[in-house]
Order: C-alpha cells, then sequence, then structure tokens
C-alpha cells in the first residue's frame, strides 16, 4: 500500500498542473502574418525540404501548442463609437474568397484579398484586446469603446495590472518606441488615442506597474544610430521626463541604460553583479533598432546594409529583461515585441521584414534557453503570436493567382514572394504556446478555417494569460467539479423569468438562483446561418457575421416601417434586427455541447464543410464526461429526442427532424445513463390513451420502442412510464443502473393540453394539469438519483424545461408562466439536491436559456420602444404583449454557482447597455468541460527503476497527455500500465490481459489493488 502511494505521488508531485503559472511571457512579431513566420523560416533554411512551406523552427518542434489566431476591432473608428462592428469579426468564407474583383485598397483582383484588406485591426486596438479581452476600436489604448464619444479607460483590467495585482514583476519591451501602441497597450497604458505618445510614456513611467521598461527613440540619436540636432523626446515622455530619467531623479526610481554594453552586461549572468530593482533601457537608436536604418529598398536582400552596430538585439533585450524581472520571487508578465516587421511590411521591404522577424525568431530562441536553465515549463507560459498581418505577402504571383504561394529557393536566399498590400489585412496569423496552461487553448477555440483549420481569437490569449496569472478559481485535482449540471429554460428571456417571478412572489430577486453566491451575468445566443437563408438543415460552410449579437442593433429604437417574416409587430428596427437574426434550439444546444456555432437544425453537427457538414463525434460533453469516468443523463419536458436534450444528450444529426434516428443513437450510443422526457406514442396531450398507438418515431422507432416495453433492449434500459413510477425512481434506495423514463403524454408534459387559448391565464382552474405525469422537478430527482447512486466518478446532467418555447411560439401568456414556474422548482429541487447529497464544493451548476421567444414587452411595446412588463401583484398576470410568433437574437440571463463559476468571468465577450456584461453560449461549454477534464500536465522525464505494488518494477516511464484522458502512460518490464488518478493506489488501476498490458472501453478501470492480499484483482 504504502509503495503505491509513494510511486504515484511522485508522478503526480512531478506532473500536475500547479493552480497558476508564476511566469507568463508574450512575444509578438507586429505585422507578421503567416507568410512572414514561413518567408524568414525559408531564408533561414529552416524548413522541411519535401515541404518548404512547413517550417523547423524551435517553436515548430514537439511540446507546442499552435493555433491560428483571429484579430479583428470592434470598429475602425479612431475615436470612441460605442459600437461593435460585426462586419470585421473574421470570417473564413470572406477571407478565402478566390471570386475576381476590382481592385481595392491596392493591388487585390480577389474578392478575398478585399475583404481582409478592408477590415483589419490597428496595433492598439490588437494589443487592448490582447491586454484586456475586449474588441475595442482602432486607436484604442485599453480603451473601451462606450460610450460613444468619450469611450471608458479599462483600468485595472490590462494583465499587466492583474500580474501586478498578484504580486509580479512587470515588464514590456520593443524593438521600437516603448510608448508604441503594442508595448505600450501591454505596458498597461490607457489613452483613448495611441498618438499621445508623451503622456503615455508618462503613465508607463509613473503608474507603478511596470518594473523593466525597454524600447527605442533616443532623443539623442537618428535611425542610423548616430546623433542628432533635432531631438524628440515625445515618445520618452517630454524633455522634462528625460532630464529626470537621465540625472536618476524621476519618481519612479528607474535605472537608465542606454549603451549596448549595459544591455549585453544585463543579458550576461556572469556580467553583472547588482541587478536594478526597476529599469528602463533606451538604446542609442530612433523609431526602430534596425529597420529605419538608410537603405532598405523593396528588393534589397536582408543585411544588404550593415545593421546599426550601437543597439542591442532583441534576444539581448530579452535576457536582461528577464534576469531583472527573475528576481520577483512571485514571477513575472513580461511582453516582449519585435516591433519592425510591421514597419518593413507597411513599406513593402522584402528584406528588412525577414531581418526583423529573424530577430524575433533568435530572440524566441534566447527566452527558451533562459526558460530551460532557470525556470521550467511547469512554471513558465510562453506565448508567441502577431497582433495582426501587415502587407498581405503571397507568392510571387499572387497578384493574378489567388493566395500564391511562397517559392523556396534555398537558405541565404529571398524567397519567391510579393506583398498584396501596404497596409494591415485581417487575416489569421499564427499563435504557439508552451508550458504551463498552454493546453488551455484547446476550449477557447472560436471557429474552423478551410486553410488554417481551428482557430482561436486574440482575446483568448488574454484570457489563458489571466487564468495562468491569476485563476479565478482552482479547477486542479481535488477542487475540479465532480458533477456538472446544465438547467436550460428553453425560450426563456429575461422578460420571462420577470414575469413568472412577478407572478410568483411579486417581485423580482426572490429565485433561488438569484440569492448571494451565484455568478450572473447575460449569454448571447446567435447561430452560425439561420432557417430564412434558404438553406434549412444544410451546411453552409460559412458564419454570417450580421448574426452575431451587436447591442446597437438590438436595441435600436429607430421606427420601422416593415413587419419582418408576419410577425405580429415590428413597429421599431431593433424588433425587426431581433427577429431576422435568431438561433433555433438545434444549433443552440450544439453550441452549448460542444462550443461551436453551426446551423439552424443541425445537432452537433458541424457547419463546414458546405453541404455536408461533418459530426462532432466524441466532442461533446456527454461524450467527454462519458469517457472520463462520469455518468451522464438528458432529460426534458418535452420529447427527449427533440432538439435541446439530444444536443446536450450527445446525438449527432445533420437535421433536429430526424427524430427516429436521434432516438436511436441515443439509446445505443453507450454514453447516456439517464434520459427523460415525453413523446410517449400511446398517450395525447392531455395523457389520456389512444385507441392505437402514436408514431414511436420520438423514441427511437417501432424496434427500440419494442425493446425497452419488452425488457430486452440491448442498452439495458429500464423503461418508466407512470407518474408514480418516476416518484419511486426520486426515492429509491437502489435505482436502476440505466433509466429511459418516457412519461404518459405525447409532445410535452402540459403545456400542449386543451385549453391554450392566448388570452388564459396561468394554472386556469377550468383546465388543469396532467394528472398522470410527473413533474420536471420529480424527473430532476429521479435522474440525479440514478446518475449518482454508487458513483464515485460524478456525473454530468442536462435538464430542460422545454415548453416555455412552445409557449412563446403560441402566444399564450399564462401557460409560458406555467411553464417557467415549473422549471424555477425543478431549479429548486436540485439546489436543495446538492446542498443535501452532494456540496457546492462538488457540484457545478448552470441555469440559463437556449434562446429567447416571442420578444416578450410590456404591453404598449408596439408604439414604445421596448416597454417593461407590468408587475401586477403575486398571483396576478403581469401586464405583457409578444412583439413576435418566433425565436429572437436577445441576450439571455445565465446563473452560474460551484467550483469553476468564476471562470464564467474570464470569458466576458461584451457589454450591453441594458444587461451589462455578457458571454456566449459557447462558453458555457468552455466552462463545463474546463471542470469535468482530467488536469494533468505530462512535460517532464524521469529516470531509474521505482518499485510498483506486486514486484515490479519502472524500468523507464514517460508522461503522455491525450486532451486529459488517461494522462499518464508507464512503461514496466513486463509491458504497459495505465495510470488514471489520485494519492493512494485506491485510485490506481491498470488493464492485462496474457501478459500484456491494454485498455478498453469496456472496462474502464478493471484493476485494483487488493491491500490484504498484495495482489491486483480484476473487477468485474
Amino acid at each position: 500500500m504504502k509503495k503505491s502511494t509513494v510511486f504515484l505521488a511522485a508522478f503526480l508531485a512531478a506532473g500536475a498542473s500547479a493552480d497558476a503559472a508564476k511566469n507568463v511571457i508574450l512575444m509578438i512579431s507586429d505585422g507578421a502574418g503567416y507568410n512572414v513566420w514561413t518567408a524568414t523560416s525559408m531564408y533561414q533554411g529552416k524548413v522541411d525540404p519535401s515541404n518548404p512551406l512547413k517550417g523547423t523552427q524551435i517553436y515548430d518542434g514537439a511540446g507546442w501548442v499552435r493555433y491560428p489566431c483571429s484579430t479583428y476591432s470592434a470598429s475602425m473608428s479612431s475615436t470612441p463609437d460605442g459600437k461593435i462592428d460585426s462586419s470585421l469579426i473574421y470570417n473564413p468564407t470572406k477571407a478565402w474568397d478566390a471570386s475576381a474583383q476590382s481592385a481595392v485598397n491596392g493591388s487585390g483582383d480577389f474578392a478575398g484579398y478585399n475583404w481582409v484588406k478592408n477590415t483589419y485591426t490597428d496595433s492598439a486596438a490588437a494589443a487592448t484586446a490582447l491586454s484586456t479581452g475586449q474588441k475595442v476600436y482602432n486607436n484604442s489604448m485599453n480603451w473601451s469603446s462606450f460610450p460613444a464619444g468619450r469611450g471608458t479607460p479599462l483600468d485595472g483590467r490590462t494583465i499587466a495590472e492583474i500580474a501586478k495585482a498578484e504580486g509580479k514583476a512587470v515588464g514590456s519591451i520593443s524593438t521600437v518606441e516603448f510608448s508604441h501602441a503594442t508595448p505600450a497597450g501591454l505596458g498597461a497604458a490607457h489613452n483613448a488615442s495611441r498618438n499621445n505618445y508623451a503622456a503615455i510614456a508618462n503613465e508607463m513611467l509613473s503608474s507603478g506597474v511596470l518594473d523593466v521598461i525597454m524600447g527605442a527613440n533616443h532623443p539623442d540619436y537618428d535611425d542610423n544610430g548616430q546623433p542628432r540636432a533635432n531631438k524628440n523626446y515625445s515618445y520618452v515622455g517630454g524633455v522634462d521626463t528625460w532630464n529626470a530619467l537621465v540625472d536618476g531623479t524621476h519618481a519612479g526610481g528607474w535605472t537608465l541604460v542606454e549603451s549596448k554594453a549595459d544591455f549585453e552586461a544585463l543579458a550576461n549572468p556572469s556580467r553583472f553583479t547588482v541587478l536594478p530593482q526597476k529599469l528602463l533601457g533606451v538604446p542609442q537608436v530612433a523609431t526602430t533598432l534596425q529597420q529605419g536604418r538608410s537603405g532598405g529598398a523593396v528588393e534589397q536582400e536582408p543585411y544588404a546594409v550593415a545593421l546599426n552596430a550601437n543597439v542591442p538585439d532583441l534576444a539581448t533585450m530579452s535576457l536582461a529583461a528577464l534576469n531583472v524581472l527573475n528576481q520577483d520571487a512571485d514571477g513575472f508578465f513580461l511582453h516582449i515585441e519585435g516591433g519592425a516587421p510591421d514597419w518593413a511590411a507597411h513599406a513593402n521591404q522584402k528584406g528588412r521584414t525577414i531581418e526583423e522577424h529573424l530577430d524575433f525568431n533568435k530572440a524566441v530562441e534566447a527566452v527558451v534557453a533562459w526558460v530551460e536553465a532557470n525556470s521550467n515549463w511547469n512554471d513558465t507560459l510562453l506565448i508567441l503570436t502577431a497582433d495582426h498581418d501587415c502587407g498581405m505577402l503571397m507568392g510571387p504571383n499572387g497578384a493574378t493567382a489567388a493566395y500564391d504561394n511562397l517559392v523556396y529557393n534555398g537558405a541565404g536566399q529571398l524567397p519567391g514572394m510579393a506583398f498584396m498590400s501596404g497596409n494591415h489585412t485581417n487575416q489569421l496569423v499564427p499563435m504557439f504556446a508552451k508550458g504551463a496552461n498552454a493546453s488551455d487553448f484547446a476550449y477557447y477555440v472560436d471557429g474552423i478555417d478551410p486553410v488554417r483549420g481551428q482557430y482561436v481569437d486574440n482575446t483568448d490569449i488574454f484570457r489563458v494569460m489571466k487564468e495562468a496569472v491569476s485563476p479565478t478559481t482552482t479547477v486542479s485535482g481535488n477542487e475540479d467539479a465532480l458533477n456538472v449540471i446544465v438547467m436550460i429554460s428553453d425560450g426563456c428571456g429575461y422578460n420571462t423569468w420577470d414575469a413568472a417571478s412577478y407572478y410568483e412572489y411579486g417581485a423580482q430577486g426572490k429565485q433561488p438562483y438569484e440569492a448571494e453566491g451565484w455568478l450572473k451575468l447575460a449569454c448571447s445566443t446567435y447561430m452560425a446561418v439561420p432557417y430564412h437563408e434558404g438553406n434549412n438543415s444544410i451546411p453552409s460552410g460559412s458564419i454570417l457575421e450580421r448574426n452575431i449579437y451587436n447591442s446597437l442593433k438590438a436595441w435600436d429604437s429607430t421606427a420601422a416601417g416593415y413587419v419582418y417574416n408576419n410577425d405580429t409587430t415590428g413597429a421599431f428596427v431593433g424588433y425587426n434586427w431581433l427577429k431576422q437574426t435568431p438561433t433555433d434550439s438545434a444549433s443552440a444546444a450544439s453550441a452549448i455541447s460542444t462550443g461551436y456555432k453551426t446551423y439552424n437544425g443541425a445537432i452537433n453537427w458541424a457547419n463546414w464543410p458546405a453541404v455536408s457538414g461533418r459530426a462532432f463525434y466524441d466532442q461533446t460533453l456527454a461524450e467527454y464526461a462519458h469517457q472520463w469516468g462520469r455518468k451522464v443523463g438528458t432529460i426534458s419536458s418535452v420529447q427527449w429526442t427533440h432538439a435541446t436534450p439530444a444536443g446536450l444528450g450527445g446525438a449527432h444529426n445533420f437535421s433536429r427532424n430526424n427524430y427516429a434516428a436521434i432516438g436511436d443513437e441515443m439509446l445505443n450510443g453507450g454514453w447516456l445513463d439517464v434520459i427523460m422526457g415525453a413523446g410517449h406514442p400511446e398517450y395525447d396531450d392531455n395523457g389520456v390513451k389512444l385507441a392505437s398507438a402514436s408514431s414511436t418515431k420520438y423514441v427511437g422507432g417501432d424496434s427500440n420502442w419494442a425493446a425497452l416495453k419488452a425488457g430486452t433492449h440491448p442498452g439495458r434500459w429500464t423503461l418508466v412510464q407512470g407518474k408514480s413510477e418516476f416518484e419511486a425512481i426520486a426515492h429509491s434506495a437502489n435505482p436502476p443502473a440505466k433509466v429511459v423514463g418516457t412519461a404518459q403524454v405525447a409532445t410535452t408534459l402540459h403545456q400542449a393540453r386543451s385549453g391554450g387559448n392566448v388570452m388564459h391565464d396561468a394554472f386556469d382552474p377550468s383546465y388543469p394539469l396532467n394528472s398522470n405525469v410527473p413533474t420536471l422537478a420529480t424527473m430532476s430527482l429521479g435522474a440525479l438519483n440514478v446518475l449518482n447512486n454508487d458513483n464515485p466518478r460524478g456525473f454530468f446532467l442536462h435538464i430542460e424545461g422545454g415548453a416555455i418555447d412552445w409557449a412563446g411560439h403560441a402566444n399564450q401568456p399564462g401557460r409560458i408562466i406555467e411553464e417557467q414556474i415549473e422549471f424555477n422548482d425543478a431549479v429548486a429541487a436540485v439546489i436543495n439536491w446538492i446542498e443535501t447529497n452532494s456540496s457546492w464544493e462538488k457540484t457545478l451548476l448552470i441555469v440559463t436559456t437556449d434562446h429567447e421567444t416571442g420578444l416578450l414587452l410590456g404591453p404598449k411595446s408596439d408604439t414604445v420602444a421596448y416597454d417593461a412588463i407590468v408587475n401586477n401583484g403575486q398571483g396576478q398576470m403581469p401586464s405583457m404583449k409578444f412583439n413576435s410568433n418566433s425565436h429572437t437574437n436577445q441576450l439571455v440571463p445565465i446563473f452560474v454557482r460551484g467550483p469553476g463559476a468564476n471562470i464564467m468571468e474570464n470569458l466576458v465577450r461584451g457589454d450591453d447597455p441594458v444587461y451589462g456584461e455578457y458571454v456566449d453560449n459557447t462558453d458555457i461549454f468552455t466552462l463545463a468541460y474546463n471542470v469535468m477534464r482530467p488536469k494533468y500536465n505530462a512535460n517532464f522525464l524521469a529516470a531509474g527503476a521505482v518499485e510498483f505494488p506486486g514486484g515490479w518494477k519502472v524500468s523507464s516511464w514517460f508522461g503522455a497527455f491525450w486532451d486529459g484522458f488517461y494522462p499518464w502512460v508507464f512503461t514496466l518490464d513486463s509491458g504497459w500500465v495505465w495510470v488514471w488518478e489520485g494519492s493512494s493506489s485506491d485510485n490506481m488501476w491498470m488493464c492485462s490481459k496474457s501478459g500484456n498490458w491494454y485498455w478498453t472501453a469496456e472496462n474502464f478501470y478493471p484493476w485494483s489493488w487488493d491491500s490484504t492480499n498484495s495482489k491486483w484483482v480484476f473487477i468485474d
């Protein structure tokens, strides 16, 4: 027993992820799109000879996480305009459109060229996105776009300020002026305009955030590193600031270094004795270290003109900064920028562009070596990227052949290449990461590019860095969520929640999920492609950016002269926009289930490639949970094969309407343990038994239904039908292992019963609730009882109040309140279960909706824009009016409590003027995935024999990480052993057959250590 405990504890100590990274380093090659990285590798000869487009740089090797990254801004305005321009959001279809088109903004005979050239970010907005996780207008320096006209400084929200608050040292360095957009943005400066250099420099020097600042534009030197008569002090804060720095009297306590020799001394541990605590390095050159020197013709080869001899290179500056910052025992955050690839690309200087990025590559190599000599990859996160592309570099025939490839001409030779622009573009840029938290990028994927593959956004880099620097919650080891419950009130917008609360309590804020301890945010729900594009349930291969939630459009109270799609009213522009851009429940469920936007009608089916799409097999929360040893359930108050329970239940189909096929997969897929809902083929909507059975499509088809009733289904399901059977399951001390609960009613538990006239009040006594069906609360408790029974691995459960949506479609004010109260009762029951049978330390509960239905507003909303519903007191119907009979693109509420809940704060996408900060429904996947996945860091290696229970010895062993799945692999003298987790042998399992070690999905952990008899035993 002790041997196995020590053995496994040693592995976990060596490889378990820390709660936070000690050090975070972000390196940016400004303006360097994909082809700049590739062209530089070609010039260096660091390419695969069989495929010169594939690099062999240090960051191309093993151990690095790689993703493309989108870089778009909120607005191309140069002042705060209070806008988020969704047309700027990266769109793969538009970015790669090879259709011929008249040139726009320079050479660009293809539609894709013109689109990326006219939707670009600038460096300030890109730096702000990286620094704060917020999209802003071009020209912003950590300054919000809202409100229009003046904006708001994003004080305290930059990664530099967050790191400083955690007690870390902070630095920002660049090969261009330190008060320039990127180093200033990552250096925690705040200004409405990036051009206010003196003010920005003074803030950087005086704010107390930074401990290291380095960058060019020495007042006394020109671009060739020669003394100049006309001195420029603006980039260093003005003449008074500069004089104080030179005299050593600046209040910031800076040590100023200027000479190349001083930089080199600080970079070399053998040459310094005492390091400064606060270092300002200003090399003796003007705008850039090298790019601005004389020469530099467009076609000039790299290094055709000798480099400035009196300045350090970026590698030297980086090492000096690292050595100074490393004095802080709490670690550091450091931004390093190769700033002049952008300058060279603006000027279309082929040789200088390669020179500058090659200098960046050398700095990367120096930083990697420093980390491995002075830290380790468990303590340090290193991220490499660009803030945007500049110049749109293509192959030599790019002007006539769309997206022409670079041509490799051998090491030391300029590749065949040509610039297509003299400005920034909206192309994806590369991103590389290694070390602590690097694997976190896997659950921030925003979309799929047909050329580059899965991509993240620059705001996601902030999110990963923030979690590394300052974890919002501990999400490793025993503090993960044992259980995750997602409760969805289908179709329930803000006003439906309020209307139900008015009726139930006579006031807002009385629901159990509105109490203290809950995180409350808004949530966007948009899809990739809506029904009305004419391709219902057909993958389009695109994302229509006009569907993305836009607060300005959503709240536009301008009078409208038309009504959209025969909806009941459409008096205002905002109403009509909300009604034109809705999601359906299938694409919303898919977004929550997989983290990907897709087309309306899709059940966990990708929108790419066009026409066929592809299934997200093994990529849903339900499937992940099963793979990780958890039990899984999905329940609803409507048919269990309907869009939301099917989507959150892990089904896959290109059309939500293929109910029988969806039901067949849910029953036979192998990952579900509980399925509950309506859709009984032998009862009508009033719970009355039919003379003859109706279609069995909602329960998986004839053969599945017959096998379920006979108790012979190969899935070993127990069929539960009657109300009393559901109630018994909810309270049984020994519930069945797998349950299909199909309530004795047709489409919904209650909403579709007789008497659904739109004018009827809630709980109209003339039309009582169906008496033969369970409540959603009872179904929820039954599911929890089954999933929790004899289950140390935890569970994932989806619970849907599905008929709020149905009542919204039918504009039934009474029924919509009935259904929401039914849902609220279920939430209360689940909360009570958690507090009685689990705890908030073990169980994460997410309460939200998939979209809004009915555009429910106040009684005067057809003439008064966004009129508020009227509270008429407890037990009284509120005064309200539906303005649609379909879904809308309104924000919806989300409430979160339990382990990892605060991670959601890291995922905020925007700030709505009415509902405040909002996340997206794909972020629900991110949160649930994050707290369920096993967390290990396998970047370690050990040597020597380790004694193992049963007398075996480990002759060599190594860590392997497969997306968190069975992460530890040990090579034994006798074969392979797969080890799961824990600090003792009670939690350690392996598989064996005929002396060969293997794992099978059917036997998840079939071996256990028998400490009494000192041997491994098989668990059947």
